[in-house]
């Protein structure tokens, strides 16, 4: 069995969704399933020219391109392909989008994962949010795994890491805010994540971060390798207070190096965050108030400090590796009847 991965080849930096695709890659591979990722050119996730997937095989496309290129999906379908799409995010949900832009993405998103022969998301969280915007049934849910990673040491001042590209969607500029209303005690703040996939938000997010000293907030751009090895090392304290999140890949990353995580209510993230006991917290990610004084308790109460660092170190030892999500992307490929849709 062959697999067609289909990626978008406009993603500047690494991201969940890039990081997810290609250990998804490199799982199947190691499986002996031979996979031949296709990077697609495109203004995605904004309809582009794209003939879709040929031939009769199997074919995993990345939703950015799938859920905008509905008549491409089902062309491939009537042709004989068994195509999936891998919906890394609701469309509709990122706040980028003007009113009139999200009607048509809806629609557009609506046709083409009714279209596909499997519809695949990396949390139930999705999955139901899948079902209640389409009416989708059987969507599968493969979460993303985690690498090994040594315990990171932390810093003094407690280091507060936020990592994701510098867009709306993860709200940089409300954690900036609510920073500035905790001046008064000590932390350090990194915002790690690329500058390019929105210029105009990054460059807001650098102006508010330069009205604070630049010992205690730095957004140094992107980071991969050793350099944000270091970066998680030196880490006590993730926050994620994105406006939209399908599961929030970076949570799982902290508690691989016994790092708590502080989310935001109502998105994937909390199901990234695991269950009792609970190695971080969540709260309304759009109310830097509420951010706030979630940060300051955990700066003032060591009590609190120990229990998420406790609770991180525990859910450590419980992670799903990349070697199960492999394991659940071949069994699903590899079964004919696997995915079939329903409404």
């Amino acid at each position: 069995m062959a697999v067609d991965f289909y990626v978008p080849s406009n993603v500047p930096g690494p991201s969940g969704g890039t990081n997810y695709n290609s250990a998804v890659a490199r799982g199947l591979r190691a499986r002996g399933v031979p996979v031949v990722v296709h990077p697609v050119a495109g203004a995605w996730p904004r309809p582009s020219p794209w003939e879709g997937p040929g031939g009769g095989g199997v074919a995993v496309v990345d939703g950015l391109i799938g859920s905008a290129c509905p008549e491409a999906i089902a062309r491939a379908g009537a042709g004989g392909a068994r195509v999936h799409v891998l919906v890394h995010m609701a469309l509709p949900s990122d706040p980028a989008w003007s009113d009139r832009e999200r009607a048509g993405v809806r629609e557009r998103e609506a046709r083409a994962l009714r279209a596909a022969a499997g519809v695949i998301t990396t949390s139930h969280w999705s999955a139901a949010d899948l079902h209640r915007r389409y009416g989708l049934a059987g969507v599968e849910v493969i979460s993303p795994g985690v690498e090994p990673a040594p315990v990171a040491r932390g810093s003094f001042p407690p280091r507060i890491l936020c990592l994701g590209a510098l867009t709306p969607a993860k709200n940089q500029l409300t954690l900036l805010r609510a920073l500035k209303m905790i001046q008064d005690l000590p932390w350090q703040a990194h915002l790690v994540g690329s500058h390019d996939h929105d210029p105009a938000y990054a460059a807001r997010v650098r102006a508010e971060a330069a009205t604070m000293a630049p010992q205690r907030v730095r957004v140094p751009g992107p980071q991969e390798g050793e350099e944000l090895t270091l970066t998680w090392q030196g880490t006590d304290l993730l926050v994620l207070c994105s406006a939209t999140e399908t599961f929030g890949l970076v949570v799982t990353e902290a508690l691989a190096r016994g790092v708590p995580a502080l989310v935001s209510q109502g998105t994937g993230a909390e199901e990234a965050l695991g269950s009792r006991p609970l190695a971080g917290g969540a709260v309304d990610g759009r109310d830097p108030g509420a951010i706030a004084a979630s940060l300051r308790q955990w700066l003032t109460r060591r009590s609190l400090r120990r229990d998420w660092r406790e609770a991180a170190l525990i859910r450590r030892t419980a992670l799903p590796t990349w070697g199960e999500a492999a394991d659940r992307w071949r069994a699903l490929l590899g079964d004919p009847g696997a995915g079939a849709r329903g409404a």
